[in-house]
């Protein structure tokens, strides 16, 4: 698992770039072509978001590549925990790999969704 501090919380608060795009997925640990194969929906969801939101193909494609280079990180999927926890936006690309039990959602907006990994900050 990584650990998610505080000051991870504050950091994806204070982060005032858009767009922001919020990955959860619930992950199987072990490394399941599943969790690839749902990452890569969830890729496509977000890029469907994005454009819809009026950002360009090319836009689009930048933001994202970080997360799409996942894909073929397969030594990553491997080290998966409980479920994942992403965060794109111009100037960042964070991922979480941590004990939070969630369902699978991408949320793009003017800020990261980064409420429910205030609840392990409990945990730590």
């Amino acid at each position: 698992m990584d650990p998610f501090t505080a000051d991870d919380l504050r950091a994806l608060g204070d982060h005032r770039h858009r767009p922001c795009v919020s990955f959860l997925m619930h992950t199987t640990p072990g490394g399941r072509h599943e969790d690839c194969l749902r990452w890569k929906g969830l890729l496509e969801q977000a890029d469907r978001l994005l454009r819809a939101g009026g950002e360009s193909g090319i836009n689009v494609k930048t933001l994202l590549g970080p997360a799409r280079d996942l894909l073929d990180d397969s030594q990553f999927w491997m080290e998966v925990s409980e479920s994942l926890a992403v965060f794109v936006a111009p100037g960042i690309f964070r991922t979480f790999r941590v004990a939070l039990i969630s369902e699978d959602c991408v949320v793009v907006g003017d800020e990261f969704h980064a409420d429910p990994m205030a609840a392990l900050l409990d945990d730590i």
